[in-house]
């Protein structure tokens, strides 16, 4: 019975982290080339919060909810958002909850922000990729727009999710 409850538990922690991350990617500053949101908060704070896997499982059903056609990305949804130069990091917040799961412990604050300025380079060569950037002084420019500005506004999201959920954890009784 105890552990029936614990995976129930478990399931609906999940479902909570991705719809926070529903949520929070209407929590948008339209910016160009990139929109300022929160989902990277959200994944930060579901690595921090849930266990490993339970928090991987959170943004790849966010991933699924979005490709499988529901307005749940920051654009609408739907398979054909591979193709928007933003997709990149979408697939990368499965990625970016994992590490912050693993490397909290160790680096604190830093398990965060290391993390967070690697999907901002992942999501910059995702656009890169999928739009065929020459790489010559045409790519400086693509990651100024699409990841050095932002690394202020993720080092933010990362202190603010580290904080929230350092208090939030033990309110949830996890033990990672």
């Amino acid at each position: 019975m105890n552990k029936a409850r614990g995976r129930t538990k478990e399931t609906a922690y999940i479902a909570i982290a991705a719809a926070m991350t529903v949520g929070l990617s209407f929590v948008r500053i339209p910016f160009y080339p990139v929109s300022f949101t929160l989902q990277t908060f959200s994944a930060m704070l579901a690595g921090l919060v849930l266990k490993k896997w339970p928090a991987v499982i959170s943004q790849l059903f966010y991933l699924a909810l979005g490709l499988l056609g529901l307005p749940v990305f920051t654009q609408g949804g739907g398979f054909g958002y591979v193709f928007n130069p933003t997709f990149g990091y979408l697939l990368f917040l499965p990625v970016l909850a994992y590490l912050v799961s693993v490397l909290h412990k160790k680096l604190k604050v830093f398990g965060l922000i290391i993390p967070a300025i690697s999907l901002l380079a992942f999501g910059t060569l995702y656009y890169i990729v999928l739009f065929k950037i020459p790489f010559d002084r045409t790519i400086l420019s693509v990651f100024w727009g699409f990841a050095v500005i932002f690394i202020p506004a993720e080092i933010l999201k990362a202190i603010c999710a580290y904080l929230l959920g350092s208090r939030l954890k033990p309110l949830l009784k996890i033990n990672n």
